[in-house]
């Protein structure tokens, strides 16, 4: 579970693909929307993973809070971006 922690960007970048092809043609808010729901999945995805890598009590902890700190830059990146772009 702890390597699965990885797995919340690849899943992210799935999430907004799929929210994109469902919203073809929208543009400004809808592509920000887009973008959230992808950073979200990325960061859920991450989360879940290590908390199940830490209840499963695995050899290397480390691995899962790591992959969860990896998957979660995306959304501090979307959080700073839409605070500082007014």
């Amino acid at each position: 579970m702890g390597v699965c922690s990885f797995l919340g960007l690849p899943l992210g970048a799935a999430a907004y693909w799929l929210a994109d092809m469902g919203g073809q043609g929208t543009a400004g808010v809808g592509s920000s929307i887009m973008a959230a729901i992808g950073v979200l999945a990325a960061a859920g995805v991450g989360m879940v993973a290590s908390i199940a890598s830490r209840e499963r009590q695995e050899r290397w902890p480390w691995l899962g809070v790591t992959g969860a700190l990896v998957s979660k830059a995306p959304l501090l990146l979307f959080v700073v971006a839409f605070i500082v772009h007014r």
